[in-house]
């Protein structure tokens, strides 16, 4: 099966490569200023270094741009994730193959891996080293292995270095060890302060590097417009609706509700498995999941950031999946000694595979979208198509020197144009006011310059919008195109 997510991406990402998005768009360049010898940017502080750095390690290894090598670099991600994801499944359902079987197949077609996986965004190298810090910590509380707490070391710090909620990790892992190491209290507080502090080393390198940048450890940051509650409700529905559709999102957390009660009473009136072995231990998994939906939630609630959606919520997936999964094994434990186990073990299959049928299917619809229109975000026809793109490449000698545009992203990605962006009116995913319109009038901008219109790029909410601007500046209309304009702006 990791085979064929490796496929799967190849496949998805042939017409234009890997989906793009803002963000993406920032990975790729600052991994062709690695490549090209000139370092991570002073300015980049927002999002850590270790992604850009894996996409230009795969352009230096393929000899290709950041850009094409992140094909290879997600698919052979994915198909880790995958691997990975087996692995545990198997160690936890050694008895119920089956379920195993489905779990794995449940990653492979999974909405919230698709969603990451075919656009160069972070998440995918981050859900990988997620998932083999929380196995070796489980394998440490087994085997006491010195290896296992460095590669768990190794992989939190580098989850830290690939997306900052990487501390959830470290706090998780930390738990979990003292936890499993419960016998031995002395040797489980050492043990987790030790993994804590060498987890989280680089990133508070990392934060002191940008202090000294910006001030900022973590980069600029404003208030969020979205308060908890309404991210609570988010993180619910954006989970519920990988397993159903939207009118049945509230069949999809009262058989959790359910389900969990059986299994958590399950599993403390038996701690043995059917051969008599000692439960695997979930606490890993499940202190992951829980930290990270709250830190999530948290920081949605006091920061801008973008909207809790499947991208975002992704990094739980397998964990969750593989508690649902057990809860249910152990439901079933509860079922086989009163009835027939093949009865049993068919109904089970049946009931799985309902809960694939609608992931499976949605994820095929997006695949099959990404076969005939592109991976999505800018690789895509409506983007690679663009008339307003098109005039930009075709006639940017003509133009002035500085271009303002709502996309610089756009023009920079599939155009090699560079371009400045227009003034925020807000400071991003907040209400925050950045810029007042009444400072740029007779001010802004310096000398007279183009500005390159997209209509459909959807920024009114942050960035000042084209009748603004119109009120603010003098605007000339150049070109009128199909997706957007040209206009020669000069202050008022």
């Amino acid at each position: 099966m990791a085979l064929a997510g490796f496929v799967l991406v190849w496949v998805a990402t042939q017409k234009y490569g890997i989906g793009l998005g803002s963000d993406a768009v920032g990975y790729v360049h600052i991994a062709r200023e690695i490549l090209a010898g000139r370092g991570v940017s002073p300015g980049y502080t927002l999002q850590p270094p270790l992604y850009p750095l894996t996409l230009a390690l795969f352009g230096a290894i393929t000899f290709s741009d950041p850009l094409d090598a992140a094909v290879l670099a997600h698919a052979l991600m994915l198909a880790s994730v995958i691997f990975i994801a087996g692995v545990l499944f198997l160690r936890h359902l050694a008895h119920s193959p089956f379920l195993a079987l489905a779990g794995t197949l449940g990653v492979l077609f999974s909405l919230a891996l698709l969603n990451v996986t075919l656009t160069a965004f972070s998440e995918l190298e981050f859900i990988l080293l997620t998932l083999v810090a929380l196995l070796s910590i489980e394998r440490y509380g087994e085997s006491t292995r010195a290896r296992w707490p460095g590669v768990a070391i190794v992989a939190t710090a580098g989850a830290c270095l690939t997306r900052y909620i990487g501390v959830a990790l470290v706090g998780a892992g930390a738990l979990a060890l003292v936890w499993l190491l419960r016998a031995q209290p002395k040797r489980a507080r050492l043990t987790a302060s030790v993994f804590a502090f060498l987890s989280a080393l680089p990133l508070g390198l990392w934060a002191l590097r940008n202090w000294s940048v910006t001030g900022e450890p973590f980069g600029p940051r404003a208030a969020s417009r979205v308060g908890l509650f309404e991210n609570i409700r988010l993180a619910v529905e954006t989970f519920a609706g990988w397993f159903a559709p939207d009118a049945l999102t509230w069949l999809v957390w009262g058989v959790l509700f359910v389900a969990s009660a059986l299994g958590i009473a399950q599993y403390i009136t038996h701690k043995k498995t059917r051969d008599g072995k000692t439960t695997l231990s979930l606490a890993p998994y499940a202190l992951f999941v829980a930290l990270y939906v709250l830190l999530l939630a948290l920081s949605a609630t006091t920061t801008g950031i973008n909207r809790i959606g499947t991208r975002l919520l992704s990094p739980i997936y397998v964990p969750a999946w593989l508690i649902v999964l057990v809860i249910f094994d152990r439901i079933l434990d509860l079922l086989r000694p009163r009835w027939s186990a093949r009865i049993v073990n068919a109904a089970a299959l049946g009931i799985v595979a309902l809960a694939l049928v609608y992931p499976s299917s949605r994820s095929a619809v997006v695949v099959a979208r990404a076969v005939e229109q592109g991976a999505g975000g800018f690789n895509t026809t409506r983007w690679r198509t663009s008339e307003t793109l098109q005039y930009v490449k075709q006639h940017r000698a003509e133009m002035t020197r500085l271009l303002y545009t709502n996309g610089p992203d756009v023009l920079y990605i599939l155009g090699n144009v560079d371009a400045q962006s227009i003034p925020p009116k807000f400071q991003y995913a907040s209400n925050e006011r950045a810029i007042d319109a009444n400072a740029l009038r007779g001010t802004f901008p310096g000398e007279p310059v183009l500005l390159i219109w997209f209509d459909r790029i959807g920024r009114d909410d942050f960035l000042f919008s084209l009748e603004e601007l119109d009120v603010m500046t003098r605007l000339t209309l150049i070109a009128q195109l199909r997706d957007g304009a040209v206009y020669r702006m000069e202050k008022r």
